[in-house]
């Protein structure tokens, strides 16, 4: 279906990622075959955080699972395909809610030590700012063994706190702003 040619090395990253996020089905298990298959750990870096950009949540929660197995995907690859997934505006809640259902099987393989639960920690959460949020992200730790990740979970409330201070303080002001077509960017007539 697809003809592969050699892409220069400087774009292949952009070339996965826009082929991922603005293609479909195809495209998507086209590159994740390429990622089974590849052996060059770079490569195979580059076609997993492609794969992150997925607009489908479907494909999104597979590939979640797929780290959480840890066949296809190394466990230490877990927290870039959570991290990368946090960032699509189509995955955010999908890594939280990710994280949540399996934070005791994260502790039990990555113990207090390790640096991975703090990351996770922070990259489900940092986009968060309404006040459910902040009391989700509260409640969850404050009933979960959390103990190695509390400076983190205390970071990422502040976080929120602030998301939350600055919507309220600059919402009404950006929007009224973006409403008014004189703060439009006229591009001039090339002819």
């Amino acid at each position: 279906m697809y003809r592969y040619e050699k892409v220069n090395l400087n774009l292949k990253s952009v070339i996965y990622r826009a082929g991922v996020q603005y293609g479909g089905l195809p495209e998507w298990d086209f590159i994740w075959k390429k990622y089974l298959n590849a052996i060059v750990p770079s490569e195979k870096h580059k076609l997993l955080i492609a794969l992150c950009r997925t607009q489908d949540t479907n494909h999104l929660a597979r590939l979640l699972e797929e780290a959480a197995k840890g066949e296809n995907i190394r466990h230490q690859d877990l927290t870039t395909v959570v991290s990368v997934v946090s960032i699509n505006t189509n995955g955010q809640i999908l890594a939280w809610r990710f994280v949540q259902q399996n934070w005791k099987k994260f502790v039990k393989w990555f113990g207090s030590s390790s640096f991975i639960l703090p990351n996770l920690v922070k990259s489900t959460t940092s986009s968060f700012s309404t006040e459910f949020d902040y009391e989700e992200v509260s409640a969850f730790f404050n009933s979960h063994d959390s103990a190695s990740v509390n400076m983190s979970v205390a970071s990422s409330l502040e976080n929120i706190r602030m998301n939350i201070d600055w919507l309220e303080n600059n919402e009404d002001i950006v929007t009224t702003w973006l409403n008014n077509p004189k703060n439009i960017l006229h591009v001039p007539d090339s002819r």
